[in-house]
């Protein structure tokens, strides 16, 4: 038997608390346009009842994402790339763990990589286009005697003054063999 209501209708003051649920209301007959704004909240959905196919594009934005709601394992692998981050968003203490004097520095791939610690006394040194730098020492540089005679096995670069002189000489090779060249 149906029943035909007119003029005002019935006013939710006429029905019975929890006289209207799911159980009367015929498939597709509330849609959004039926809602008063604000009437739907958390404490009315089903668990699970929303999901990313039921949320149009653009439709939640961070005003609507409550404060540390987001959290790792609620993102997917790879799902948040450079362009999603801020520069100078990341700070030192959001870095993985190193070793205490090793660089960051970028192989050949332009991938990050750490340069292991050097030992005392050894310096940075380029090891080339395409490689990373690394800790190495520095070999003997030259030597500079000052004597009235010229050192016994000298090396190419070497310096001696000779005092009896005053001039001062640099080992060099002429093309043919190693001379003193005065500097």
């Amino acid at each position: 038997m149906a029943i035909t209501i007119s003029g005002a209708g019935i006013t939710s003051a006429q029905i019975q608390a929890d006289g209207i649920d799911g159980s009367k209301i015929a498939d597709d007959v509330i849609n959004s346009e039926h809602l008063v704004a604000d009437s739907i909240d958390a404490e009315h959905l089903n668990a699970n009842s929303v999901n990313t196919d039921a949320i149009i594009d653009a439709a939640v934005r961070t005003a609507h994402i409550q404060a540390d709601n987001i959290v790792g394992s609620l993102i997917a692998d790879n799902a948040i790339g450079a362009e999603h981050i801020a520069d100078n968003a990341v700070g030192l203490a959001a870095l993985a763990s190193g070793t205490d004097g090793n660089i960051i520095s970028y192989d050949a791939s332009g991938n990050p990589v750490a340069i292991a610690t050097g030992s005392d006394g050894q310096v940075l040194t380029s090891t080339g286009a395409g490689s990373p730098p690394a800790f190495e020492t520095l070999s003997a540089g030259p030597t500079h005697t000052s004597a009235g005679s010229a050192p016994g096995s000298p090396a190419i670069g070497d310096f001696w003054h000779d005092t009896t002189n005053e001039k001062l000489y640099i080992r060099t090779n002429d093309g043919t063999s190693n001379i003193w060249m005065q500097i």
